[in-house]
């Protein structure tokens, strides 16, 4: 201790003890508000964000199945129970607008860094309509043979495709919200 502060009374010495604990308490505390504010931001981009975005690509996801369930049964459902193949065939169509309106909400809610992505998955989902829309002709022209071959030989590999494109953009999503956890 110099010795100008060993002159010092004791309550100049205890006040200047105080106020240095003082000063760091609240430089603690400035520290952990500045953190939580950096926590806050990360949780807003994750919940504003990533969660809708990773909703959105799941409804697409289930559209996606829908239009393949929905087709086939529909063809598979022609011959034994023409009212359940039509019904199928109703929410082939409901399907097959939501995967377009779901394309479409995409496009706007995701970023620069997936737009490429997302023009190969329009692109796969074009293709699915068409090849669903021509099953779903065979099958109101019952032709249940052509429907089930057409799903079969070509409406199966995109939907794979279009599954395996969604997947993509799910796994980017899943690692936005790790990174963005990571640093919260």
């Amino acid at each position: 201790m110099p010795l100008a502060a060993r002159s010092w009374s004791i309550s100049r010495r205890l006040g200047l003890g105080f106020g240095s604990l003082l000063i760091l308490a609240i430089a603690i505390a400035a520290v952990g508000l500045w953190a939580l504010g950096a926590v806050q931001t990360q949780m807003a981009q994750i919940t504003d964000t990533y969660a809708p975005q990773t909703r959105l690509i799941n409804r697409a996801l289930e559209a996606t199945s829908a239009i393949g369930l929905h087709s086939r049964s529909a063809a598979m459902l022609n011959d034994i129970d023409p009212n359940a193949a039509r019904a199928q065939q109703q929410q082939l169509g409901q399907a097959l607008q939501r995967l377009k309106t779901l394309e479409t909400e995409l496009g706007t809610a995701l970023g620069p860094n997936d737009q490429q992505l997302l023009a190969d998955i329009r692109s796969k989902g074009q293709q699915l309509r068409q090849e669903a829309q021509a099953a779903d002709q065979a099958v109101t022209d019952g032709d249940t043979v052509s429907a089930t071959l057409g799903l079969m030989t070509r409406l199966v590999p995109i939907e794979a495709a279009l599954r395996s494109q969604l997947g993509q953009l799910l796994e980017q999503q899943d690692l936005r919200n790790t990174e963005a956890a990571a640093t919260a």
